[in-house]
């Protein structure tokens, strides 16, 4: 063999081993549904049929889910099952908004996140009827007065929030009406 030839089958073969390097990760990272175990297959039977038809990023959340899934109580179980049918019954429109949404929230700054979290807490911890009454109210208004609101929350410290709280609790019903309407203009 010539010495240029022997050298060319070295190029190759190290080429050959510095791909197999770079691609391993990923091959590495993909598991088959056999390989999963026998909790994860229960939870994730649905997929079987499919699993390798799944990109590895996929697999690996379905995973990482069945997991979490494992990990829950029943209590936590019953409201993910809520969720999820509350999710299949919403229509394509519905959906696009919720993920829009989301992608709003995550792009929050921590502090936002927490000040939504804390005011969604607050809400959870009024009365059923009390909550009912603000969606029915929420629902009731046209888009462009919802956005004025969410616009003027935006721009509103939280010590300005604060401030308009303790003023609407200690306001009598007249004078909310009278607050709410210069509100408007």
């Amino acid at each position: 063999m010539k010495a240029s030839n022997f050298i060319d089958a070295i190029n190759v073969i190290a080429a050959l081993l510095l791909l197999s390097l770079i691609l391993t990760p990923a091959a590495a990272s993909a598991k088959s549904f056999s390989e999963l175990s026998g909790e994860q297959q229960r939870i994730l039977q649905g997929f079987a049929e499919n699993w390798d038809e799944l990109s590895s990023e996929r697999q690996d959340r379905l995973a990482r889910g069945a997991d979490r899934w494992l990990q829950m109580s029943p209590d936590e179980r019953a409201v993910a099952r809520k969720r999820l049918q509350r999710w299949q019954q919403l229509g394509p429109e519905e959906k696009a908004k919720v993920r829009e949404r989301f992608q709003r929230f995550k792009a929050l700054s921590p502090e936002e996140k927490q000040r939504l979290r804390t005011a969604r807490e607050r809400f959870q911890r009024l009365p059923e009827e009390r909550r009912q009454k603000l969606r029915e109210r929420w629902q009731n208004l046209d888009e462009e007065r919802k956005e004025m609101i969410r616009q003027r929350l935006q721009n509103t410290s939280p010590e300005e929030r604060r401030e308009l709280r303790r003023k609407w609790r200690q306001s009598s019903p007249a004078e909310r009406r009278k607050m709410l309407q210069e509100g408007q203009d």
